[in-house]
């Protein structure tokens, strides 16, 4: 099974796209600091976005964590920023609201 492959953005930027299998219990917080190494980007650097409760793990490990407006109470808290839901372009208004600004 592939966990990984390069994909190229730009053509001189190559990142990983991971796969992991259905079920599977290998913790997301690990894949954002691998990726992190790879591109020698610090862990305060990385922004996380997530709405399950599985996502906490990732949040935990990066500098910068948003949860989903639609999220429970918990991943809510377990965060640093909460966004708008999925249906009201929670993704983009984090990017924006949380990301860009910052930039």
């Amino acid at each position: 099974m592939e966990l990984f492959r390069q994909i190229p953005i730009r053509s001189n930027v190559t990142v990983e796209r991971f796969f992991l299998p259905h079920g599977s219990d290998f913790f997301l917080g690990t894949i954002d600091l691998a990726l992190g190494k790879m591109l020698e980007i610090e862990a305060s650097q990385i922004a996380t976005i997530g709405d399950m409760p599985n996502d906490t793990s990732m949040f935990e490990k990066s500098g910068l964590s948003i949860a989903m407006g639609q999220s429970s109470e918990e991943v809510k808290r377990a965060a640093t920023h909460v966004t708008t839901s999925s249906e009201d372009e929670g993704f983009a208004n984090a990017i924006d609201r949380f990301i860009l600004a910052q930039v």
